[in-house]
């Protein structure tokens, strides 16, 4: 540990001695890895030799290896059951290490693993190929390696479950293209379209195929704060724009008026149908939020870009607790959020959440970039330019990897003299305009004082008590109940 931050050796990552810890194994997967991984490769020498395929990517590198007698790494065994040829193998992370290369003072220059070449194995065992086995071993996991192996050495019992088994395993009908690869990478602008994220295009699959099937949108699941709604409700109205825009060029538009968008409801997945956009709305919308986008760029012409695009998102959301009067985040949890600066065992649920938040906006702005530029537009060209006026602004997100980077590296991002919260004072500002609100009141005023994170059950009484005070407000004050008579004191107050 080095300077407060922690140094990570390249060679710690393949030290079979340094498993992870039993504490951290019920932690949920990041909800971003694939895509985020997706953007590494696409900005990478590799970008021009890769392929993001449907369905399961297993047969089309089984049938890659087979041939070209390349070596599949690999956590999955499965690919053991494939005919990989003479020369295909199969080498699992785990077996790997890293090691100093001979006469190079590199200490992790050499990536060494146990190889299988599972048809060699095979004629070891006595057995034309491990399909047999891998079939004996599916039926009764129970059953030791020995036994299983001398099932496999006798006669067919059940030919038609064996042979069902074995034609999950062929790769006959797939075409497999291996370009070498480039002297130099692509720049990730030219490249990371042709990789659209799994759930993106699936949604995509979906809404030009089969007129009849219910549109289902499965949301990542975010680590946010249970008692609170879902991090995913602040970018709702990104997504109604790339669910719209998809279904109206569509061929199938005319069948479809909703999505069901499958995302956390209190300590449940449920659906909740999402409307489709009219297209005069649609247009409106799409020129409204390039609008915005602007708006928050110009404010801020001096701050990174990946910076800038999370300032954006956290005027969404604060967007949304103002409008949807709910409690909004503090003036540091806001602060921390932009530059991931926080002292050890300060951060809270409170950061969590708002963290979560800012998340799923760039994600949906994400989202809607790849469906904008992935769809050809089937709206009249007379409507076209807002929409390919927003297209163009998007396009400009940075990678994942920068967008959602971890605290550690926001930190890293911010540049010398950078006064976070003189920036989100100006967003605030912003809202108070946006409201009706003064715009000339002092940075102490309109930023709220911090306040120690109330327990769950206490913020839920709260919320309970401040609906009921807004209910009195309609009935004696109509039309100034909300937000209390468009001051937005509350907009960073503490949740």
């Amino acid at each position: 540990m080095t300077g407060g931050t922690y140094q990570v050796k390249a060679s710690d990552l393949f030290d079979p001695s340094r498993p992870l810890p039993s504490s951290l194994k019920g932690i949920p997967a990041p909800p971003f890895m694939v895509p985020a991984i997706l953007d590494a490769i696409s900005g990478s020498k590799y970008a021009a030799i890769t392929e993001v395929v449907p369905d399961e990517a297993d047969p089309y590198c089984a049938r890659a290896a087979e041939g070209s007698g390349a070596t599949i790494l690999t956590s999955d065994s499965d690919l053991l059951v494939y005919d990989l040829g003479d020369c295909g193998a199969v080498a699992f992370f785990s077996s790997l290490e890293l090691k100093a290369g001979i006469g190079s003072s590199d200490s992790c220059s050499t990536i060494e693993g146990a190889v299988c070449r599972p048809r060699g194995l095979a004629r070891q065992l006595g057995l034309k190929d491990l399909q047999r086995l891998a079939f004996e071993i599916k039926e009764d996991p129970a059953l030791t390696f020995l036994t299983a192996l001398g099932l496999a050495r006798l006669p067919a019992s059940k030919p038609a479950e064996i042979q069902a088994f074995i034609d999950q395993y062929q790769t006959e009908p797939l075409t497999i293209n291996c370009p070498s690869i480039p002297p130099s990478p692509p720049t990730y602008s030219t490249i990371h379209k042709r990789f659209l994220d799994p759930q993106t295009s699936e949604f995509l699959l979906q809404a030009t195929s089969n007129p009849q099937e219910n549109l289902c949108f499965y949301l990542p699941t975010l680590l946010d704060s249970p008692p609170k709604t879902s991090a995913w409700t602040p970018s709702t109205p990104l997504r109604f724009l790339a669910y719209s825009y998809a279904l109206a060029s569509s061929p199938n538009h005319h069948h479809h008026h909703s999505v069901s968008e499958y995302t956390r409801k209190g300590a449940r997945i449920a659906p909740s149908p999402i409307p489709l956009l009219s297209t005069p709305h649609l247009i409106s919308c799409a020129t409204a939020l390039a609008t915005r986008v602007q708006a928050l760029k110009n404010i801020s012409p001096n701050v990174p870009t990946a910076m800038a695009w999370r300032l954006f998102a956290l005027h969404e959301t604060l967007t949304w607790c103002s409008d949807a009067e709910k409690p909004s985040p503090s003036r540091s949890a806001c602060m921390r959020a932009l530059t991931g600066t926080a002292a050890a065992g300060t951060w809270m649920w409170e950061d969590l959440h708002l963290s979560a938040q800012i998340q799923a906006v760039l994600y949906s702005l994400r989202m809607l970039e790849q469906t904008l530029a992935a769809i050809p537009p089937g709206i009249e060209s007379t409507e076209l330019a807002p929409l390919q006026h927003l297209s163009v602004v998007l396009s400009a997100l940075p990678p994942l990897a920068q967008l959602l980077a971890s605290r550690l590296e926001l930190a890293a991002q911010v540049p010398p003299g950078f006064e976070a919260e003189i920036v989100v004072r100006t967003v605030v500002v912003m809202l108070r305009g946006r409201t009706g609100g003064s715009t000339e009141e002092d940075g102490r005023d309109v930023l709220m004082e911090d306040a120690v994170e109330a327990p769950a059950w206490e913020e839920q009484k709260r919320r309970k008590g401040r609906k009921r005070g807004v209910r009195g407000k309609e009935v004696g004050e109509k039309g100034v109940a909300r937000g209390g008579g468009g001051n937005l004191f509350t907009v960073l107050d503490c949740a």
